[in-house]
């Protein structure tokens, strides 16, 4: 057979068998389309899987949450009630107030956290303290500070009272320290207030924390702080008005609390701590520890 014969014979019939015009979509049509039984098939299956991302969502949700009580800011910051006495609200800082060491440090220091500014401390919550030898006072550079004098270590600790992670801190960690080591006469906690994070929101807590000291409540008065910035900005919880309806129990004199706000007279120990705070270094970190 000819070469010309036999590609004439191929060619005819490849036309025979596959026309120039193939329409194929009816069939593809047909096979895409869902019927009422595929539809019903399909939402079964979407229905499903919806109801597992649902369960897998509320399951994370659940296991995610932590119920450590530690980290639980609203349990460890709860508001102080109004008729009960500043031990029974704080009894963690109820121990025996000795007032400033001899030392060299603003006269307005002295008269803080001194036995005669709380003379009825309940001997309840401070019976633990005697035996351990805890107090809280000022030390001789002016700190105000809690723990057994004689222990080997001191803690000194710089926080701004609108600083959110100092929050955090004060409520997990620092508590579990002034538990474990301090209370038991182990270590001496020092507590210096700065206004670096807020400004004058920080400038009014921290004078606020001073002016409980009058009284004999700054540690009560430092934990309140944090209390009312977990939930509002600073410039709404540190407001003067804010700070003036502070009432930490029973015991605790508002008026006079109020009037030492007014005259802000503890700003010049305030500028003594940030200056201290950048000469020390501790603007690396936020404490050091100092063995006796």
């Amino acid at each position: 057979m000819k070469r010309n014969k036999l590609v004439d014979l191929v060619q005819a019939a490849a036309e025979h068998a596959a026309p120039n015009t193939l329409d194929l979509w009816p069939a593809i049509r047909a096979r895409i389309e869902p019927t009422p039984e595929s539809s019903r098939r399909w939402m079964g299956v979407l229905t499903a899987f919806a109801a597992v991302i649902l369960v897998a969502a509320a399951a994370f949700v659940i296991f995610s949450r932590d119920d450590d009580p530690k980290h639980d800011v609203q349990s460890e910051w709860a508001a102080a009630p109004q008729d009960q006495t500043l031990c029974a609200n704080f009894p963690q800082y109820c121990v025996p107030l000795v007032g400033g060491e001899a030392g060299n440090y603003s006269p307005e220091l002295a008269n803080l956290e001194t036995s005669a500014s709380r003379p009825n401390v309940d001997s309840t919550y401070t019976s633990v303290a005697w035996q351990t030898g805890v107090v809280r006072g000022i030390s001789a550079d002016g700190t105000p500070f809690i723990g057994n004098p004689n222990a080997p270590i001191r803690v000194l600790l710089f926080t701004d009272p609108a600083c959110p992670h100092c929050q955090e801190y004060f409520a997990g960690d620092l508590k579990r320290f002034i538990e474990d080591y301090v209370l038991t006469g182990q270590a001496v906690l020092e507590l210096r207030l700065l206004w670096g994070t807020g400004w004058e929101d920080s400038e009014r807590a921290a004078q606020a924390a001073y002016c409980a000291g009058e009284q004999g409540a700054y540690w009560e008065m430092v934990n309140t702080l944090f209390a009312l910035l977990q939930d509002r900005p600073a410039s709404e919880a540190f407001a003067l008005d804010q700070l003036q309806q502070i009432n930490l129990g029973s015991d605790f004199d508002m008026s006079r609390y109020g009037t030492c706000l007014d005259t802000e007279r503890y700003t010049s120990a305030l500028t003594a701590n940030n200056v201290f705070f950048v000469r020390s270094g501790s603007d690396r970190g936020a404490e050091r520890l100092r063995e006796k």
